[in-house]
Formats: C-alpha cells, structure tokens, sequence
C-alpha cells in the first residue's frame, strides 16, 4: 500500500463578511493559492479536491483550477460535506494515493460567505427544518 503524507501547506488570508474581500469569487480566493502550490509541479498534480459548502454550486474546484491557469488536463472534484468539507478533500486525497489511484494532489477547503448565493433568513430556516426533521426521525 503507497503511504500518503503533506508536502505543502497554505492558507489564504482570512477576512470577515462583507469585509475586505467581499467581491472576491470562491475560485478567485483559491486560485492564488492553488498556483502557488503547483509551481512546478503543474503536470504531476493529478487532480484537485476542494471542500466547499456555501458556494455558489458547481465545481468550485474546476473553476479555481481554471482561475489559476492550470493546465486544461487537471480535473477538479468539489465535496460537500458542510463543517468537515476542507478536511474531507484531504482525506479523499490521501485514500487516492494510499489507492494508487494517483501520486500528487492539492486538496483542502475554500469559502467566501460573503458571496454566497444563500439568504442568510433561507440557511436559518433550512437549519431549522433539518433540526425538526432529524428530531421527528428520532422519535418514531
């Protein structure tokens, strides 16, 4: 079994809603960073996995990838697994080379709440609905 293990790691700046970085797309606070990372290596990288939860939908991952000029042959997989999603791409990451499914991958989480397409009244209610619901499952 191939063993999986950080070479890299950033982190983008961290700014507060609607503050300085409020214009900025999700894919546009990654890129720098993903082109950052992948110098040199731009034709090993065999994918890029990013957690994303309150985008604006689609493949985050592909766009920042896009975004960052990568070459057109990286893919990108964006996983949704709400307050686990960064986490859960470097997990996925790491199953893949331990899989020998690939040897080099950019994986972690990227969010920009101050662009997201969600009303902050509709994410409440949507919490709530989901607390009533799994409360009413647990029930029966």
């Amino acid at each position: 079994m191939y063993q999986a293990a950080v070479v890299k790691a950033k982190r983008t700046v961290i700014g507060k809603e609607n503050g300085a970085l409020k214009n900025f797309r999700v894919q546009e606070l990654a890129a720098p960073l993903l082109k950052q990372l992948s110098a040199g290596i731009e034709h090993e990288i065999d994918d890029i996995i990013l957690g994303n939860v309150v985008g604006p939908g689609g493949n985050v991952a592909r766009l920042s990838a896009l975004e960052a000029e990568l070459p057109f042959s990286i893919p990108g997989m964006t996983i949704d697994r709400q307050c686990g999603a960064g986490l859960e791409a470097i997990r996925m990451a790491s199953y893949l080379i331990k899989a020998g499914a690939g040897t080099c991958y950019l994986a972690g989480g990227v969010e920009s709440t101050s662009t997201s397409p969600f009303e902050k009244e509709h994410v409440f209610l949507l919490i709530k609905l989901v607390t009533l619901t799994w409360g009413s499952q647990q029930k029966t």
